[in-house]
C-alpha cells in the first residue's frame, strides 16, 4: 500500500529533527579548482588591407573531471578597449571551446568584462560541462574597427588565461532506489553540496515538493516515468542563467547514472486511492524559436492509442520542467494575467472509443516557479459509449500572443505523464427505502466502486455522516426532503456521479413505489395500513374515516364543490410552478386514485 504524508507534514517534521534546515552557512559550493593558468602575447597587427587579422591562440588539452562549471577569465594589457562613439573595441576572450571533440560556440552575451578603459582588461567566459572530458580552448587577440567596420588592427597585447573549474554538487545515493512508475515516491536524496532551491531530476523532469534539509540531504516526491532505471540529476539553479550549449538543464549539477528505478504500480494510484493507473508516458519538446525569427517554429505534440475501460473519469497527469521562462504578460488591461497566454505540457484533448472529439479540463502549479515541475491535471467523464479504444494528444509548452492568439514561441520541457481511470459508482440499492421528511434517517447503501473520498445525495441534497465501509458499501444520515420519491447518487471528485432513480421516499411509500408478492392484489401503500384502508403521510400512522375531498381543493372555474380531472391538472400546474407545497400531492394521491384509476 502506498502511503503519502502531505507536503507540509514532511516539511513540520524534518524542520524539527533537522537542525541543519535553517543553517544556510551549512550550504558550500564544492571546493574551485584551477585547471589551467598560461600567459602570453598577441602580436601586434596592422589592419585588414596591409594584411593584419584578429589571431587567434589554441590552447590545451585540459583535463576536465566531471559535470560542473568552467569559468575563462583573461587578463590583458594595455587595454584596447576605449569609450569612442562609433568605434568597435575588443580585448582578449574567449569565445570558443571544443569539448570531447565538439565545437562549441559559447553564448554571444559572453564574455562579461570590465568597464571599457580598464587596465588590465579582464573578460570573463562561462560554460557548464555536462560530463568529464577532454578541452581545449580557443583564445581569441584583440581587436579594433573603423566606422565601416574593417579591422584595423592593434598594439601587441599581453595575457593570461585561467581556467577554473567550479564541481556540481555530489549524489552518492536515493533511498528507496526503486519505486512506482505512477510516481508520488517519497524518497531521500544524499550527496554533498547541496544549495537551497536545489532541484532534483529524474530523466530530466523535476521530482515536486522538494525539501533541502541541508547540504547533504534533499526530500522530494518523484514524478511518474516509464518502467526502467533513470538518471538522478541535483540540479544547482544559476542565477545568472548561463546554459550550457547542449540545452538542459542549465546551472551546476551531479549525476547518479541509474539512480533510481521505475517499476509496476501496485494497486490502486498513490495520488487518487478511488483510481487506477493506466499507463504512463515520458518525451521531450524542443525549444521553439520566436516565429519572427524562425517562421518553422511550431508548437510541438504527440499521440498515444490507449483504452478507455468503461464509463468514468479519465485524468491525465503531466509533469514538465523547465517551467515557463520569459512569459507573455497580458494585453492591454489585463497584463498581469499571464497564465492566459501561456500553456505548459499538457493533454488537451482526446479521441473517444467511439471516434468522437472531446477537451479536457486542465488545471496547472505555477508556470513559472523556477525550482519545481509544472503539473497539469487534465480530467474528462466518459459514458460507456466513449469506451474502448482511443488517442490522446499532449500538446508541448507555447508562449502564445495576448493580442492575436497566435503561438509565439517555447521553451524546451522534459515531460512525464501518468494517466489515471477512476469507474463511475453504481448504486444498487437502498436501505431502507423511505424515511422522514425531517431527515435523520440511517441509510445503507450497496453498490460499486465507492470511493474513499465518495459524497452521498438524496435528490439535490447532500446526505451527512458519511462512512465508506469498502468499495460496495456507504452509510449515512439522509437529509431533509420534501414527500415523495428522489433519485440517491454517489459523488466522486466534481461529478463522477453513479445514480439509483427513485430509490428513497420521504413519508410512506405509495403503492406504485411498493411491489406486492402477487401482482393481482391491490396494492398496499405502507407496511402497516389503517382498518379503513386509508394511508397517512405520518411515519406512524393512525386509523382514520374516508371522507370526501375538501371543497378547498375544487380550484377550477366551475364552483362546483366536486373535485374533479380539472381541479387535478391546476394543482399540479401550481405544483411545478412552485405555488403549492408538495405534500398536497401526496396527501390527495388516493383521494384522486378513483379518477385516474388506481
Amino acid at each position: 500500500m502506498s502511503f503519502r504524508l502531505p507536503g507540509f507534514v514532511v516539511l513540520a517534521i524534518l524542520t524539527i529533527l533537522s537542525p541543519m534546515h535553517s543553517d544556510h552557512s551549512s550550504w558550500a559550493q564544492a571546493p574551485n579548482q584551477v585547471l589551467l593558468e598560461t600567459s602570453g602575447t598577441i602580436p601586434a597587427q596592422s589592419g585588414q588591407f596591409s594584411g593584419g587579422s584578429r589571431q587567434t591562440v589554441d590552447i590545451g588539452p585540459i583535463a576536465v573531471p566531471r559535470s560542473g562549471r568552467l569559468t575563462f577569465a583573461v587578463t590583458s594589457s594595455p587595454n584596447v578597449r576605449q569609450e569612442v562613439q562609433n568605434i568597435e573595441r575588443h580585448d582578449s576572450t574567449v569565445r570558443k571551446i571544443t569539448f570531447n571533440g565538439q565545437e562549441i560556440d559559447l553564448r554571444p552575451d559572453y564574455p562579461e568584462c570590465n568597464p571599457h578603459g580598464s587596465n588590465p582588461a579582464i573578460c570573463t567566459s562561462v560554460w557548464d560541462p555536462p560530463a568529464g572530458g577532454t578541452l581545449s580552448v580557443e583564445l581569441l587577440g584583440p581587436a579594433t574597427f573603423n566606422i565601416f567596420g574593417e579591422f584595423s588592427g592593434h598594439a601587441a597585447q599581453n595575457y593570461t588565461l585561467t581556467v577554473n573549474f567550479q564541481p556540481g554538487p555530489d549524489v552518492f545515493e536515493v533511498v528507496p532506489d526503486m519505486g512506482s512508475v505512477a510516481g508520488w515516491e517519497a524518497v531521500t536524496v544524499v550527496g554533498d553540496y547541496f544549495e537551497e532551491n536545489s532541484v532534483v531530476l529524474f530523466g530530466g523532469v523535476a521530482a515536486t515538493e522538494t525539501l533541502v534539509v541541508s547540504a547533504t540531504e534533499i526530500v522530494c516526491y518523484t514524478p511518474p516515468s516509464v518502467s526502467g532505471a533513470t538518471d538522478v540529476v541535483v540540479l544547482v539553479p544559476d542565477p545568472i542563467e548561463a546554459r550550457w550549449n547542449f540545452g538542459r538543464p542549465w546551472g551546476v549539477f551531479g549525476t547518479l547514472p541509474d539512480g533510481f528505478t521505475y517499476a509496476a504500480a501496485k494497486g490502486k494510484g498513490p495520488a487518487r486511492s478511488t483510481e487506477r493507473l493506466l499507463g504512463t508516458y515520458s518525451g521531450f519538446f524542443k525549444e521553439q524559436a520566436n516565429v519572427n525569427a524562425d517562421p518553422e517554429s511550431r508548437r510541438q505534440s504527440a499521440n498515444f492509442n490507449f483504452n478507455i475501460p468503461g464509463a468514468g473519469r479519465l485524468r491525465w497527469e503531466a509533469w514538465a520542467f523547465i517551467p515557463i521562462t520569459g512569459p507573455v504578460f497580458g494585453g492591454p488591461g489585463d497584463e498581469l494575467n499571464f497564465e492566459a497566454f501561456n500553456d505548459s505540457t499538457a493533454v488537451r484533448g482526446f479521441r473517444r472509443g467511439d471516434d468522437q472529439l472531446a477537451g479536457t479540463h486542465v488545471n496547472c502549479t505555477s508556470l513559472t516557479y523556477e525550482y519545481a515541475p509544472v503539473i497539469c491535471n487534465s480530467t474528462q467523464i466518459v459514458d460507456v459509449t466513449g469506451s474502448g479504444g482511443g488517442e490522446f494528444t499532449v500538446l508541448g509548452p507555447a508562449r502564445i500572443s495576448a493580442l492575436f492568439n497566435d503561438f509565439l514561441s517555447a521553451p524546451f520541457q522534459d515531460w512525464s505523464l501518468a494517466l489515471y481511470f477512476a469507474d463511475q459508482p453504481v448504486v444498487t440499492s437502498v436501505s431502507p427505502g423511505f424515511g422522514s421528511p425531517d431527515g435523520g434517517t440511517p441509510v445503507t447503501l450497496t453498490g460499486a466502486e465507492f470511493g474513499a473520498d465518495s459524497r452521498v445525495y438524496f435528490g439535490d441534497e447532500e446526505a451527512t455522516d458519511v462512512v465508506v465501509v469498502d468499495s460496495n458499501t456507504i452509510t449515512c444520515t439522509s437529509p431533509m426532503g420534501d414527500p415523495g420519491a428522489v433519485e440517491v447518487s454517489v459523488v466522486l471528485f466534481t461529478n463522477l456521479r453513479g445514480t439509483l432513480e427513485d430509490a428513497f421516499v420521504y413519508g410512506e411509500p405509495t403503492a406504485t413505489q411498493t411491489p406486492t408478492p402477487d401482482a393481482t392484489d391491490t396494492p398496499i401503500p405502507t407496511a402497516t395500513r389503517t382498518a379503513t384502508n386509508t394511508p397517512t403521510p405520518s411515519a406512524t400512522p393512525t386509523p382514520t374515516e374516508m371522507v370526501e375531498p375538501s371543497p378547498t381543493f375544487d380550484i377550477d372555474q366551475e364552483d362546483d364543490d366536486m373535485l374533479d380531472e380539472d381541479d387535478l391538472i391546476i394543482i399540479v400546474i401550481l405544483i411545478q410552478g412552485g405555488e403549492v407545497d408538495a405534500e398536497i400531492l401526496f396527501d390527495l394521491t388516493w383521494r384522486w386514485r378513483d379518477l385516474i384509476g388506481n
